[in-house]
């Protein structure tokens, strides 16, 4: 775990000012109603991200990618607000906290309904969230006491395998389909309409639907607002999908292989694959969940690739 902690208070407090800069002027910027807000926005995202890639340099891996996300994540929540938020219609400084900071949705405007009573399902929401953690911890459990005491004698090649069999559900599981619902319940029982960021994932019958409805949403809310739609109205469809996942990579290149200084353009691979197979699957009227998990699950080793496994991932359980 020591992967996941910085090496000295200094850093942890650096971090902490960046995030707190981006968060506060975020504010500011979605307030503004002037021309260049998007162009700001995203000004505060590139030095936001580049000032903490600079002040991690030294940092452990798993310290260094929470960070980066989170840099990235408290930018873009600005750049989507400001196509999302016109005629004056801002989030207070209370909304705009709760949506930056409380929810990885990217649904600004959901926010301003804060307060107005209870929604239907929210202890449904909570119930399945809490079941899911619960669930989660035990695979990670498993796999900690697999690593540790089943193992003996057992070739690396198997033993990592095997184990990354348990804990990745695992952490999918507590994160993903457990703390994301229960998130989702606490602001549905005070008045915000927020639903699934992951909305079962292995039904999706095509690549569109399972990356476009159902997994990440908050990625795809953000991919949409932030980067299809403008290009979509300038430039086409077909530009704006490929620019669509051209920032997907990019993006997952900053949180996975940039903390581990490895596997460079693997993850820009996977997405440039997956653009590919969905593009081709509006020709083949046989498409269906195979098919889906197929192009998902057989190139992943492209996205969570060996340095990161070995950096970020199994730390968590040695």
């Amino acid at each position: 775990m020591n992967a996941y902690f910085p090496t000295g208070i200094e850093q942890a407090i650096q971090g902490a000012i960046i995030l707190l800069v981006e968060i506060l002027f975020g504010f500011a910027i979605q307030k503004n109603q002037n021309k260049t807000r998007v162009v700001m926005a995203w000004g505060l995202t590139t030095i936001g991200v580049f000032a903490m890639f600079l002040i991690t340099l030294d940092q452990p891996p798993g310290f260094r990618m929470i960070v980066l996300i989170l840099a990235l994540l408290y930018g873009m929540k600005a750049v989507v607000a400001t196509h999302q938020m016109t005629n004056g219609n801002a989030l207070n400084f209370v909304q705009w906290i709760a949506y930056t900071v409380g929810w990885f949705g990217m649904r600004p405007m959901v926010f301003k309904k804060m307060g107005q009573g209870r929604i239907a399902g929210t202890g449904r929401l909570i119930r399945k969230g809490a079941l899911r953690i619960i669930l989660g911890f035990l695979l990670i459990l498993g796999a900690r006491f697999f690593w540790a005491d089943v193992n003996d004698g057992m070739p690396g090649i198997l033993k990592i395998p095997v184990a990354l069999l348990l804990l990745m559900p695992g952490l999918s599981l507590v994160l993903h389909f457990g703390l994301f619902n229960v998130m989702a319940g606490f602001w549905r029982w005070i008045g915000v309409p927020v639903g699934n960021l992951f909305n079962a994932p292995f039904k999706a019958r095509t690549l569109a639907e399972f990356w476009g409805r159902r997994w990440n949403i908050a990625f795809t809310e953000m991919t949409t607002l932030a980067i299809f739609r403008p290009l979509k109205a300038r430039f086409g469809e077909t530009i704006a999908r490929t620019g669509a996942f051209v920032f997907s990579g990019l993006a997952h290149e900053l949180a996975i292989s940039v903390p581990v200084n490895a596997g460079y353009g693997l993850p820009t691979t996977y997405f440039g694959i997956q653009a590919v197979a969905m593009a081709y699957e509006k020709n083949w009227k046989r498409a269906g969940r195979i098919w889906t998990a197929v192009w998902v699950l057989l190139p992943l080793p492209l996205l969570f690739h060996p340095a990161f496994i070995m950096e970020i991932i199994l730390p968590l359980i040695k």
